[in-house]
């Protein structure tokens, strides 16, 4: 790791830590940093290249969507809510616009994970949706969560026509 992030490997210190375990951890973090970096740059580069050109605020009965911003939002989302969203597939498969990962929220706490959804962007399938620990949704969740789904992929193909006319 320490000749990962460039470090002088000529010096004592860092070839024979006094606390291996801390120099590890310290080292960790920071290939994880960086990494996280690099992902949040391409995710931000994705956006930038139109992911999310079709896509509008989208709220009702109590319920909103959140778009996820960066590579982060993936892992914070699967930490908070105990599953497996922070995954590198869904994130990969995000980024090219097939089965694109979104955030449900509560309007009172749009902040809060609650649940999360992967939907098929050619059909308008639900996938995926649960959300602490893998629990299913309830009915409103997911009614709320297929409507979504079927705005999207209209919004996306509208997109889609009049960048194609």
């Amino acid at each position: 790791m320490a000749d990962t992030l460039q470090s002088d490997m000529e010096k004592r210190a860092i070839l024979e830590p006094r606390d291996l375990k801390e120099r590890h951890d310290l080292l960790s973090a920071r290939i994880a940093g960086q990494k996280d970096e690099l992902e949040n740059r391409r995710f931000q580069r994705a956006v930038d290249s139109g992911l999310y050109g079709w896509a509008k605020p989208y709220a009702k009965e109590g319920f909103c969507v959140a778009y996820p911003e960066s590579r982060s939002d993936f892992i914070t989302e699967g930490q908070k809510l105990n599953h497996c969203v922070g995954a590198k597939t869904y994130y990969e498969n995000h980024i090219f616009g097939r089965n694109m990962v979104f955030f449900i929220r509560k309007t009172e706490a749009p902040g809060k994970p609650y649940f999360t959804a992967e939907i098929e962007m050619d059909t308008g399938r639900v996938r995926q949706l649960y959300g602490f620990g893998d629990c299913s949704a309830p009915k409103e969740v997911r009614a709320f969560t297929e409507g979504f789904a079927r705005a999207a992929v209209r919004w996306k193909s509208a997109g889609t026509q009049r960048a194609a006319g």
